[in-house]
């Protein structure tokens, strides 16, 4: 008996404890999040308020901050893989822009912004005819209509 006293004790606490702990892991997640937002660091804060909904969905307070941001973190996901477009680095710009199109489907301008840098990519890999090469294959084309004549 005395031997089970202990087990017993401890199985209690810890079934005490377990349901506290999603509720202060939220809250802390939560409490990061908060920061993140106050440096401005959208999207961090959005992943962090996500993550607290996602461990605590019933809490509306981390729902209503994780829609809050998608917004401003998806704006400023558009805007960082347009600084990597225009630097070149075009697959790292296409992955951003679809991040954004996931975070916020309604941002109209991540979805602009994919399909730009899809056609930036697809005319790297195939560039299209330049215009001096074309008028050269009018030329000898005309050319040698006319020589036949």
């Amino acid at each position: 008996m005395r031997r089970l006293m202990p087990a017993a004790v401890a199985l209690l606490v810890l079934v005490a404890i377990l349901p506290a702990i999603p509720a202060d892991k939220a809250k802390a997640v939560y409490e990061k999040g908060q920061d993140a937002e106050a440096r401005e660091n959208y999207e961090a804060a959005y992943n962090l308020f996500k993550q607290a909904y996602d461990l605590k969905p019933k809490d509306l307070r981390y729902k209503a901050s994780f829609e809050r941001l998608r917004f401003k973190a998806a704006a400023t996901i558009v805007h960082h893989g347009q600084g990597l477009r225009d630097e070149g680095k075009l697959q790292e710009a296409l992955a951003e822009f679809q991040k954004a199109a996931l975070i916020d489907p309604s941002l109209f301008i991540a979805q602009q912004e994919l399909k730009r840098t899809l056609q930036m990519i697809n005319d790297k890999e195939n560039p299209p005819p330049q215009a001096a090469q074309v008028f050269r294959s009018y030329r000898q084309v005309f050319e040698g209509e006319c020589l036949r004549t």
